[in-house]
């Protein structure tokens, strides 16, 4: 998550309420230069601090944070509006479905398999695997077992197992598939 600075929201408030940062400074005893570098989100200050300044500027706590949910909000909710390179592998390929997985705990993919093909083979101790078949039919192949699913069925398993998808229909198949990191 984003580092949460409540520097811009202080300033506003500080202005809004008449008090210059010497003013502030001698009715909360906060030294001017800690109150400037938090307006100025060089620093964040201390939630003793915090509650001091929302008490001598008349204010809930939450005002300072007013913000915050936003920040949340953003670092959180990724909208994606374009498509991610599609990667080939022999009869299969995959696309992520987000950006910058690497920082995610969960990568889903849409994978699509030509007919008589399979996709690659995995195996990963920490994770949970889910997939959804969105066109053909495909065997699903988990550890020493195997799952006949099409249209609109689901599996979801651990991954510790070495495990793929082989298609088994007359089309091009599609799932979603989503592991945990």
């Amino acid at each position: 998550m984003k580092e949460v600075r409540i520097g811009t929201a202080l300033k506003q408030l500080r202005r809004d309420k008449g008090y210059t940062l010497v003013e502030l400074a001698k009715a909360t005893g906060i030294q001017i230069a800690t109150l400037s570098r938090i307006e100025n989100n060089i620093m964040t200050g201390t939630v003793e601090a915090h509650l001091k300044l929302a008490y001598i500027l008349g204010v809930e706590i939450a005002e300072l944070y007013k913000d915050l949910d936003e920040v949340i909000r953003k670092d959180k909710i990724q909208v994606n509006t374009e498509s991610a390179e599609v990667v080939k592998a022999d009869s299969s390929s995959y696309q992520a479905l987000i950006k910058h997985a690497d920082d995610k705990r969960m990568l889903p993919q849409l994978i699509t398999i030509e007919v008589g093909g399979e996709s690659h083979k995995e195996k990963s101790k920490d994770i949970e695997v889910f997939i959804y078949i969105l066109n053909g039919n495909i065997e699903a192949i988990i550890g020493k077992d195997s799952y006949n699913l099409s249209l609109k069925n689901s599996l979801y398993f651990k991954g510790a197992s070495p495990h793929f998808f082989r298609n088994t229909g007359k089309t091009e198949a599609k799932l979603i598939y989503v592991r945990t990191k």
